[in-house]
């Protein structure tokens, strides 16, 4: 009895530390909690760049560049009026759209909007994107972006 005690317990020391080799996420469930690994890029990560038009008829240059997982971005717009840059937080990721919230972080012409929604849907070979001050929601703009 003695003897079989210590068998089940070296083997499953054993198996124990096999299984803690190996990546269960990886192995045995495909991507179970919907991380994005190294490798992995989801439909709105990455640098997209295009021009969007304000309520104003003004047109502006967006490039924002975001990591869904880290639910973290930047972002830069510019025209010919105004020049700013910042941060942006992922606010929600589902049913095909992404929302973040924009904070301005610089100013380096004109005057820049502190904080706006931007929402980005899947187009075909591109995203569309709204834009609204959170501030004042009826000032908004619109327009579609390109990975770049």
């Amino acid at each position: 009895m003695r003897q079989a005690s210590k068998k089940k317990i070296k083997v499953a020391g054993m198996v124990s530390f096999a299984l803690s080799l190996v990546p269960i996420g990886g192995w045995l469930l495909p991507n179970p909690f919907g991380f994005h690994g190294e490798d992995e890029r989801g439909e709105f990560d990455g640098r997209w760049r295009g021009t969007i038009v304000h309520s104003s008829g003004e047109r502006w240059d967006l490039d924002i560049t975001i990591d869904v997982a880290r639910k973290t971005g930047h972002f830069s717009l510019a025209s010919t009026t105004m020049r700013c840059a910042g941060d942006l937080t992922v606010l929600a990721d589902s049913a095909g759209r992404l929302r973040v919230l924009e904070r301005l972080t610089r100013t380096d012409l004109g005057t820049c909007t502190p904080s706006a929604y931007i929402t980005l849907s899947p187009e075909s070979g591109h995203v569309h994107v709204t834009w609204q001050d959170a501030a004042v929601p009826s000032v908004t703009g619109g327009g579609d972006l390109t990975r770049g």
